[in-house]
């Protein structure tokens, strides 16, 4: 992989940072790497600043979503993009659905020591 070259994001008007958590920066590298090897352009259509939903896995702001609309081969990209993120923590969910106008990936991050589900 060539070095020096920087991630081009898109983000949808509604996402406003707050604070950018350090884990982030793994999870932006990790999926950017894996969806540009699929020549796909990736937009973060949101940045949690709650928490998902009761009984949700994450903590304030420890939540993205990405969305993309034509993702050639999804499981590919989706598992290797899982495989990536627990090898470093098993502090990292990740979730997907196709929304039939593209696919949603959502990750979040338990920042309490509690490990997240397995699986996708």
């Amino acid at each position: 992989m060539k070095t020096g070259i920087g991630i081009r994001a898109s983000f949808h008007p509604s996402v406003r940072f707050k604070l950018i958590p350090l884990e982030f920066l793994d999870v932006l590298r990790i999926v950017f790497e894996e969806y540009l090897k699929q020549n796909c352009i990736v937009v973060i259509t949101g940045a949690s600043y709650e928490t998902y939903e009761d009984g949700g896995y994450h903590d304030q702001g420890y939540a993205w979503d990405f969305r993309t609309k034509s993702l050639p081969n999804p499981l590919l990209a989706i598992g290797a993009i899982y495989y990536r993120l627990r090898k470093l923590s098993k502090h990292y969910r990740v979730l997907y659905h196709d929304t039939g106008n593209g696919l949603h990936l959502h990750i979040e991050y338990r920042i309490d020591g509690t490990p997240c589900p397995e699986g996708y």
